[in-house]
């Protein structure tokens, strides 16, 4: 499954790129994530590596994040890889003018087992609302400086 989802940020695109690219700020915007372990690299360098730990509804989920091209603001193409599942993803920012910018998200979910396949097949409006909310979240602790750290379902 593939798609593509778009946001203005009102803030110029230096300040954008430096929120992205913090690690340390990733709890600001990713809802359930608890923590980030470097395996390899310059975290946001091309050939890094880096686990993601995350918990939804008290179950653990890892993701290992592998960037296989960094050369921002034209593009990050990175790969998420986790059980049942890789996500190939292009990020392209865009400067409006010297105060806004765009972030557009291409996406590309693709199963690696029998489950992932049907979750992709019958629920594909649930991936595009996740990444819609991520990165909604970002826009908003970019531009308001509101985190959503320490919020609970």
């Amino acid at each position: 499954m593939k798609y593509k989802t778009t946001i203005e940020i009102q803030k110029p695109i230096n300040t954008v790129l430096t929120k992205w690219k913090a690690y340390g700020e990733l709890k600001n915007w990713q809802k359930g994530l608890e923590s980030v372990e470097h395996i390899k690299g310059r975290p946001g360098e091309t050939g890094s590596k880096m686990r993601l730990n995350y918990r939804f509804d008290n179950n653990q989920h890892s993701i290992t994040e592998s960037i296989a091209n960094a050369n921002l603001p034209e593009m990050q193409h990175t790969i998420y890889s986790s059980k049942g599942l890789r996500h190939i993803k292009m990020d392209t920012f865009e400067s409006i003018d010297e105060n806004s910018c765009k972030w557009i998200c291409n996406n590309e979910f693709v199963p690696t087992n029998f489950k992932m396949y049907f979750l992709i097949l019958f629920m594909p409006k649930t991936f595009k609302k996740q990444t819609l909310s991520y990165m909604k979240a970002f826009k908003n602790y970019v531009e308001k400086g509101i985190s959503i750290a320490h919020e609970t379902d």
